[in-house]
């Protein structure tokens, strides 16, 4: 057993941890001492066996398919009792071949790389607060730079640009990255926010949400680039970055922070769960209660359908200033289903 650090007793679950840096962590805690349980996608533990980089040996197993919120759900308790003390996970899919470019590649991609973190958090949330544990992602430099080929592993995250208000009324307003629409039923958003790296406390942002529970997420348009930029700017917390930026803010109708005028899409939203996931970062998980989408964008109302080329939206890809348009579009049908048996 190693001694550095010791882990005897706790129950920790390693989704994804069935080989690679996912199964380097979970024999890394068993070695410590704790009671380790890791979730992969073959059938049984033993399918491992001869495969490079994977060692079962003295951990739990379950086969579990985390792209289906169902499956992460329906999942049988990987520890008596329910107890779990630390969430790792470890989970990633990509697609080769320029699959990702087409629908079914790209859902799958995002299914499994960003959904399921939502969904394995909020699955093993209550065993985790009764015993004050912690959950940690392991993510990829993918996300923090260009890998062509293979857009929805390296960034797919919408341009967004949220907006809050303080206890005290400051309005704030700032790019997001890391956002996405995560559920229809209810209609559900989730930010990931990052903490301030020099002081570890939360940036305005999450304050404000801790605060309040309320905040308007605005998807940006290019016309709009450079006022969203300059809300990306490190200021003081009694700064009106709305201001600032000479944004102009309509009212919202469900909640207290305004939504911006020139947005082609707002979204009106209370926040439902905040999760510490890690010493610097903390998910928002929010429910739309209103949805604001500009007349001229809107095709038919009855059917919903919307011009969406026509927003001309950008998207937050990869370093700390690229962007991409979201107007080189193409369409593609599903295939028709299979006959069942």
């Amino acid at each position: 057993m190693h001694d550095d650090t010791d882990f005897t007793g706790k129950a920790v679950l390693v989704v994804g941890g069935s080989s690679g840096i996912g199964n380097g962590i979970a024999q890394a805690f068993r070695q410590r001492g704790a009671d380790v349980h890791v979730w992969g996608t073959r059938k049984t533990a033993a399918d491992y066996d001869g495969v490079s980089g994977s060692d079962l040996s003295g951990v739990g197993y379950s086969c579990v398919n985390v792209g289906d919120p169902d499956a992460i759900a329906s999942a049988p308790e990987p520890f008596a009792e329910g107890r779990m003390d630390v969430l790792i996970l470890c989970q990633g899919a990509v697609e080769y071949q320029r699959r990702e470019f087409e629908q079914e590649g790209w859902d799958r991609v995002m299914a499994v790389n960003l959904d399921s973190l939502m969904h394995c958090s909020r699955r093993f949330r209550p065993a985790l607060e009764a015993s004050a544990g912690s959950i940690t992602i392991v993510s990829s430099l993918s996300g923090y730079r260009a890998n062509k080929g293979n857009p929805a592993y390296a960034a797919s995250k919408a341009g967004a640009i949220n907006t809050t208000v303080s206890e005290d009324g400051t309005r704030n307003a700032a790019p997001y990255s890391f956002f996405n629409a995560v559920g229809d039923e209810p209609p559900m958003v989730v930010l990931g926010l990052l903490k301030d790296p020099a002081t570890g406390g939360m940036k305005n942002t999450a304050s404000n949400i801790a605060a309040t529970g309320e905040f308007v997420v605005n998807l940006v348009c290019e016309a709009d680039a450079e006022k969203m930029n300059m809300t990306s700017i490190d200021a003081p917390a009694d700064l009106d970055e709305l201001e600032y930026a000479n944004i102009e803010t309509l009212p919202s109708t469900a909640v207290t922070p305004e939504r911006i005028a020139s947005s082609p899409v707002s979204f009106e939203s209370r926040s439902l769960e905040m999760l510490e996931i890690g010493p610097r970062q903390t998910i928002v998980i929010g429910e739309i209660l209103v949805t604001h989408i500009k007349d001229e964008f809107i095709l038919d109302p009855d059917k919903v359908y919307l011009d969406t080329p026509a927003m001309k939206l950008i998207g937050r890809v990869h370093g700390s200033g690229w962007y991409a348009r979201g107007t080189d579009l193409f369409k593609m049908d599903r295939p028709k289903p299979l006959p069942k048996d």
